[in-house]
């Protein structure tokens, strides 16, 4: 009986041990469960530097003083600058904007060799700001920060910003970010550098963290090779074109007042160095009698194939339907004898701080056009036209104010009517030259152009060249359009 009652004894000392080693097997399982996810969700964020993010705990949000007024003053700089027109920087100001700001309680000490640029002292010493490299993310500020002055927070907060605004190729490189920032906030920045230096380091090879190439100064690159494009050529837009005819409407030989066009141009193909734009054009044209017409429908196709000594080389292709050749009689006393107008050409164009310049050599294919009315049919031949342009101009602020001057050579053309008449013409000029002034806010771009003919072959006219969607009719014109790029 004793033997049995010391063999429960031992039994229930034994359970309770058993039970007691579960439970402290049970806790630090579950604590050394909890600890590898913590350390499994930490590694999947990325501080801007590299950092795995562990440093980057509480802080307090600021809702006033220094870091939210510089902010606005960064905020405002950039707006000045027009980055939204610049790629890849399209979302740095909502990333400014929206980011949260928040004020650490105690500084932190570099302690990777990433620690570099604005976030840090220039000894090395202390940390000013952190970001995770991520969309959205707040925007750590360490107790060092305020003792920078306005300039250096302003320069913090851009670079902050742009480590979540980038693309993922490059944002957590702090040698590109820095770059970028410095070409943002130099006192003598300007878009067409701040374009020339995002594209390029985006671009170039050194993104993936190599040394800047030497000729680097003041955080701006040059490059006389084939590189990204800079040109507002490149971005896909949506674009309202109004042309008037009515200054000088008596010297057409065709009834119209006013030009309606809706044009449409995306990229997507391609990448930064070479882009192809595909698009279409729709146009309704006005008569003095206010009757609406559809005109032709045009196909538009733009490839951007290199730059070479600062200059942008893009080719381009335009073929216009004419919708009406063969329309009522009503329809065809009205509108010129369009023919199918199939344009081939190339573009060089230099973007500079304070000015632009821009060649084009076009050249349209030979083709025919009918007209039939009740009582007869019109044909009429076109020979081919080589039209060469310049535009240039200088650039202040948002504004651009320049000229150009477009010279159209057409080979001899024939214009039958019905069976015996018959009109032909031999080669003939047409030269038109006129102001334009551009506007650019954002994302829009607002021009305004003047055009008339300063000199042609004797008896000819625009009318002559047959294409109302690139040349118009009549001795002059006034056009005006408003662009959304994107």
């Amino acid at each position: 009986m004793t033997q049995s009652l010391q063999l429960s004894k031992n039994q229930q000392r034994l359970s309770g041990q058993v039970v007691r080693f579960g439970c402290i097997a049970g806790i630090s399982i579950s604590l050394l469960t909890t600890f590898l996810i913590q350390r499994a969700f930490a590694s999947s964020y990325i501080v801007a530097n590299g950092d795995d993010g562990s440093d980057l705990e509480g802080g307090k949000p600021a809702t006033s003083g220094i870091l939210i007024e510089t902010r606005a003053k960064a905020i405002e700089r950039l707006k000045r600058l027009n980055t939204p027109a610049i790629d890849h920087l399209g979302t740095l100001i909502p990333e400014l904007e929206k980011s949260e700001i928040l004020l650490v309680e105690r500084n932190l000490k570099p302690k990777l060799k990433n620690d570099m640029g604005p976030e840090r002292s220039a000894d090395g010493s202390e940390v000013y700001a952190r970001t995770f490299a991520e969309p959205h993310a707040a925007t750590r500020f360490f107790p060092a920060a305020l003792s920078l002055n306005e300039e250096q927070l302003i320069a913090l907060h851009i670079h902050e910003a742009l480590h979540r605004a980038l693309p993922s190729s490059v944002r957590e490189n702090e040698a590109v970010v820095t770059r970028i920032t410095l070409a943002l906030t130099a006192s003598d920045t300007s878009i067409d550098r701040a374009r020339r230096v995002v594209l390029t380091e985006v671009s170039s090879p050194n993104s993936e963290g190599a040394p800047a190439p030497a000729g680097t100064a003041g955080g701006e690159l040059r490059t006389n090779t084939k590189s990204a494009f800079r040109s507002q050529e490149t971005r896909s837009s949506l674009t309202y074109p109004y042309q008037s005819f009515s200054l000088h409407r008596d010297a057409s030989r065709y009834p119209i007042d006013s030009l309606h066009n809706l044009r449409t141009i995306f990229f997507p193909l391609g990448d930064e160095a070479r882009r192809l734009g595909l698009g279409m054009e729709f146009s309704y044209l006005k008569s003095p009698n206010q009757a609406y017409i559809m005109r032709p429908l045009t196909l538009l196709g733009q490839l951007h194939l290199t730059r070479f000594n600062d200059y942008d080389i893009t080719g381009f292709a335009s073929i216009a339907l004419n919708t009406m050749t063969n329309g009522t009689e009503s329809e065809a006393a009205t509108s010129p004898i369009g023919r199918d107008f199939t344009t081939l050409g190339v573009s060089l164009r230099r973007d500079e701080p304070h000015y632009y310049i821009e060649n084009k050599l076009g050249l349209s294919l030979v083709d025919e056009a009918k007209r039939k009315t009740v009582s007869s049919t019109e044909t009429y031949h076109a020979g081919k036209v080589i039209n060469a342009s310049v535009h240039a101009g200088g650039k202040f602020k948002s504004f651009e104010l320049g000229g150009f001057a477009e010279l159209l050579l057409s080979d001899s053309y024939k214009s039958v009517e019905g069976q015996t008449q018959s009109t032909t013409a031999g080669r003939f000029r047409v030269l038109g030259v006129g102001p334009e002034l551009s506007f650019l806010s954002g994302p829009m771009r607002f021009s305004l152009t003047g055009k008339w003919v300063a000199d042609a072959t004797p008896g000819m006219s625009v009318d002559d060249i047959g294409d109302l969607m690139g040349y118009g009719v009549g001795q002059a014109s006034v056009s005006a359009s408003a662009s959304l790029r994107f």
